[in-house]
């Protein structure tokens, strides 16, 4: 009975000593499974690396097409609004029209809002129209702006 109960306990102190070293990392067991956790973490770090580049490269990407898209918009952005603005000036009086007038003219307004709303124009104002010196020429005259129409 003493020889089993002996067993029993050495079984036990057995046991203990290689859960103890499996915590400690001691046993191949426990080196082992360091080793695939290591190798877990490693690749979900390149994983998430990877991702990260992809992410950064959409962007740069999109960047890059919005900004040529914006650059090839600047180039024809507003010109059809220009180019109604010298058609008004060219229906005006004496065929020039002030900067006042086409910006309060319930006809000119008419005409001038579909059309800034469309190609992005948020207002049309002295600085806007000095863009567009193929379609008209911008003079002061006293207190008001006058646009005239370029021959077309």
């Amino acid at each position: 009975q003493e020889a089993r109960e002996r067993e029993e306990l050495e079984k036990q102190e057995k046991e203990r000593q290689e859960e103890q070293a499996r915590k400690s990392g001691q046993s191949d067991e426990a080196k082992a499974d360091m080793d695939r956790l290591a190798e877990v973490r490693r690749k979900r770090e390149e994983a998430a690396k990877k991702k990260e580049e992809e992410k950064l490269a959409a962007e740069a990407r999109a960047a890059a097409e919005k900004q040529k898209g914006d650059e090839q918009d600047k180039g024809k952005a507003g010109s059809e609004v220009a180019a109604a603005v010298a058609k008004l000036a060219r229906e005006g009086k004496e065929g020039k029209i002030t900067l006042n007038f086409l910006n309060q003219d319930a006809a000119c307004k008419k005409v001038m809002k579909p059309l800034c709303k469309k190609e992005g124009v948020k207002a049309v104002n002295k600085a806007w129209l000095g863009q567009f010196p193929e379609f008209f020429e911008v003079r002061e005259e006293g207190k008001d702006i006058v646009i005239y129409p370029k021959a077309s």
